[in-house]
């Protein structure tokens, strides 16, 4: 008698084609959660999406969040290759396209909050792009004395070299100190098997861990210094390529009240030209390095939360 010919099991490869989906979603959610930072989860407003600074950390944010309160949940998104090995970005339309993905892991739908400092704003920016031609909407873009770049690979080029020159070679000190002040405690801490104690003079580590004490999933060991470099030069290139197109909303647009470097003297920054609806400006003390410093930065929260108030949610 001829044998009959087996078919192949089709449920056993359905179970397997699933579970490799199902792999790769947990993947690509582990992915998108390594560069989103709940610094300050509590509260039931609509939360507020802050985009990193060129150099990928997010630990400037840390003072702010703290002013802020704990009525609206402020999320910070560092680099990509921060806390994870992946090869960082060096594309602003794809860093925002891969931040659009990790903030819906916390809110699905629109409207957004968004904003950012420094390059951060940038990126901010292109998100509000993105989301508006996904029909998703955005109820407030902030840009933290974010100056917009030119369309000309050879201006960005000359202006960032210039402002680190005349400017954050004499300013970023204090950034510095605190990154690497966070980084020992957080090393002795873990030694100690405690990571909620920061006991310091410093006004930043202090402020880390009254947020550490409301969040259990924060993680202060910020990327060390080998791959702190790689980052701020893929988001150099970023920088220097992205040519910003017009964004069909409105700005808020909080900007220091001492111009530094090759900062422009336009009172929108570069703005007005590339955002239709408008931009709202507020003036904050001091330059563009310290307006997230303290004395600063209590006026700077005081000024964004007024703001953030007045959003409908």
């Amino acid at each position: 008698m001829q044998e009959t010919e087996k078919s192949p099991d089709t449920s056993y490869n359905f179970s397997i084609e699933i579970a490799k989906a199902k792999a790769k979603a947990a993947a690509q959610s582990r992915r998108s959660q390594s560069c989103l930072v709940p610094l300050q989860p509590q509260g039931k407003k609509r939360p507020f999406f802050c985009i990193h600074p060129q150099a990928g950390v997010v630990f400037p944010y840390y003072e702010l969040a703290f002013l802020l309160g704990e009525e609206r949940p402020f999320y910070a998104l560092q680099s990509v290759g921060i806390a994870s090995n992946e090869p960082p970005l060096s594309s602003v339309e794809r860093m925002a396209a891969r931040y659009i993905k990790a903030i819906q892991a916390v809110q699905p739908k629109g409207p957004y909050v968004l904003g950012g400092w420094s390059f951060g704003g940038i990126i901010a920016f292109e998100m509000a792009r993105q989301l508006q031609q996904a029909s998703q909407g955005v109820s407030l873009l902030v840009s933290l004395d974010t100056t917009v770049n030119s369309s000309s690979k050879f201006i960005n080029v000359r202006d960032i070299f210039r402002f680190v020159l005349t400017s954050a070679l004499r300013n970023i000190w204090p950034y510095v100190f605190e990154y690497l002040n966070l980084n020992l405690l957080a090393a002795q801490n873990e030694k100690r098997g405690d990571r909620l104690q920061f006991q310091s003079t410093s006004r930043t580590a202090q402020v880390a861990g009254a947020i550490a004490l409301n969040s259990k999933r924060v993680e202060f060991r910020q990327a060390v210094i080998r791959r702190l470099f790689p980052v701020i030069w893929a988001n150099t290139k970023a920088l220097i390529n992205y040519k910003p197109q017009v964004y069909p909303g409105r700005m808020l647009l909080l900007r220091s009240n001492k111009p530094m470097g090759n900062i422009r003297r336009d009172p929108t920054l570069g703005w007005g030209a590339l955002v239709q609806e408008g931009v709202d400006i507020h003036e904050i003390p001091g330059h563009h390095l310290n307006i997230l410093l303290p004395p600063n930065v209590k006026i700077l929260a005081e000024t964004l939360k007024a703001c953030l108030d007045g959003v409908k949610d």
